[in-house]
């Protein structure tokens, strides 16, 4: 592991990067598609290539990356088991989160989506709570906290500006008096926080001075790289301290591996069908699965240091 200090070298957060990056791409597989987890369903492929195509898209401007990406874009183009969206992988069915990504990574790739696809994606969208995961009847086709923000800005400009006010609304609802929002298809809270405030400041909503939530309990409790790397995104994305958002960055950075990869860990739950609130008391009702190729930690790790790299150039340039 690397050592890092509390104050964190332009240096170290770049080595971090390109660390991560090339791990990433050492990853892909030779027709552009990245896998990972292992389910008894099998492994994801259109989901996790969405969301570690645009985690490199969004962190790396270099050719090579582009290169890359563009790839992984034309196999989800080509790559259509279903009549509209993307799923987990070809026996899952549709989904909001893995079309989301998909979608985005498309656009990032200087392709049009389909508008079926976008159209698809916009009918998962319930006033009353934001994105359902999936068209059904249970509780997978109920809102979910931690797809909303994700689908919301996979959509056209058209319907993000139909939509904004009661997205508002649901944020603001669906958040709980100690400033998170719950995750139903992950381990803690962490996720849905951090994406939800991602989603806050792309609405131009003030950040709120505050820390990140973190306790001993199963929610809000940090259990590997996965949850260390989102609260240090949710830190900076609440511009708390500087002294908190680099000594969390550092500890991350130092727990990058010598391949360039975090650790992946029991981050994904997926939670029973009948089970609407997996964090509110009692066992959680799901199972746990490990990213056992270490690929959406290392991607997420990746998206937060290139964020909090981003905000320390700016921050320099202010002071």
């Amino acid at each position: 592991m690397k050592q890092v200090s509390d104050k964190i070298p332009t240096s170290a957060l770049t080595s971090a990067l390109s660390a991560a990056v090339a791990y990433l791409l050492s990853h892909q597989a030779d027709d552009g598609h990245w896998q990972d987890y292992r389910l008894p369903v099998g492994c994801s492929d259109a989901w996790v290539t969405g969301y570690v195509g645009v985690a490199l898209a969004e962190s790396d401007h270099s050719a090579a990356v582009r290169r890359r990406t563009a790839a992984a874009a034309d196999w989800l183009e080509k790559q259509r088991p279903y009549p509209h969206g993307w799923g987990y992988n070809r026996s899952t069915g549709s989904d909001a989160d893995s079309s989301a990504f998909a979608l985005t990574l498309l656009r990032l790739a200087g392709k049009t989506p389909l508008p079926s696809d976008v159209a698809w994606l916009r009918q998962r969208w319930h006033r009353d709570g934001g994105f359902a995961t999936y068209a059904r009847d249970d509780a997978w086709g109920a809102p979910h906290n931690d797809v909303t923000p994700a689908a919301f800005l996979a959509l056209a400009p058209a319907d993000q500006m139909a939509l904004r006010d009661d997205v508002l609304e649901v944020l603001a609802r669906e958040r709980g008096k100690d400033g998170t929002w719950p995750s139903y298809w992950w381990r803690t809270s962490h996720y849905a926080t951090w994406w939800s405030l991602r989603l806050l400041r792309a609405l131009g909503v003030p950040p709120e001075g505050r820390p990140p939530v973190v306790g001993t309990g199963e929610q809000h409790a940090i259990h590997g790289p996965f949850d260390l790397a989102l609260v240090t995104g949710i830190a900076s994305l609440q511009q708390a301290r500087p002294e908190l958002i680099n000594g969390l960055a550092g500890k991350l950075i130092a727990l990058q591996q010598q391949d360039g990869a975090w650790a992946g860990g029991a981050n994904l739950r997926v939670t029973d069908p009948d089970c609407y609130q997996p964090w509110s008391g009692g066992p959680a009702c799901g199972r746990l699965y490990a990213d056992e190729d270490h690929l959406v930690t290392t991607a997420t790790a990746l998206r937060v240091l290139t964020e909090v790299t981003k905000e320390t150039q700016t921050t320099a340039m202010t002071t």
